[in-house]
Formats: C-alpha cells, sequence, structure tokens
C-alpha cells in the first residue's frame, strides 16, 4: 500500500512497514504509537506531526520537514535517514 498526493491527518496505531508517501501532506498528523518501518517520505510536507510514542525507521527525500520532535518518538528504535530535505 503506497500513497500519493494525499493528506493524511490519522495514523495513530498504525503499522506500516515498506509504505512510500510520495507528494503526501501530514500537517498536525495524530501519528502518536504508529509504527513506520522501511517506510519512504519522498517530495512531502510534514509540520507538526504528534509522533510520541512512535517507532519510525523511514527515510525522508526531497521533503520539508518542520515542527518535529523527533526525540518523541521511542528512541531506541529510531532510525532516520534525510536526503534533499528541508528540516526546521
Amino acid at each position: 500500500m503506497d500513497f500519493k498526493k494525499q493528506t493524511l491527518t490519522d495514523l495513530k496505531d498504525h503499522e506500516l512497514e515498506g509504505v512510500t508517501f510520495a507528494q503526501c501532506t501530514l500537517i498536525e498528523t495524530d501519528a502518536r504509537d504508529a509504527k513506520l518501518i522501511g517506510c519512504t517520505f519522498d517530495g512531502s510536507t510534514l509540520s507538526s506531526v504528534k509522533i510520541e510514542g512512535a517507532v519510525i525507521q523511514s527515510h525522508f527525500l526531497n521533503s520539508k520537514i518542520e515542527g518535529i520532535n523527533f526525540f518523541m518518538a521511542k528512541r531506541e528504535l529510531l532510525s532516520l535517514s534525510f536526503a534533499n530535505c528541508l528540516v526546521r
């Protein structure tokens, strides 16, 4: 399952593996306790996403990311990579 050009507001408790988010918008999205394993965010906009307790092992490409405190996710399981992203 992949997402393209979608606005996502609720990923809470979702378990997603190997999913690509292409040109998606996640603004104030609730992703608390989600599992995003091997996911790729390509050309997406992420702002003020709530990630408390989430497991995030994902790649971010050509994306705009702002207002997200990645340390609110489960840090011992946190694995991120960024390429050509604007991070604030």
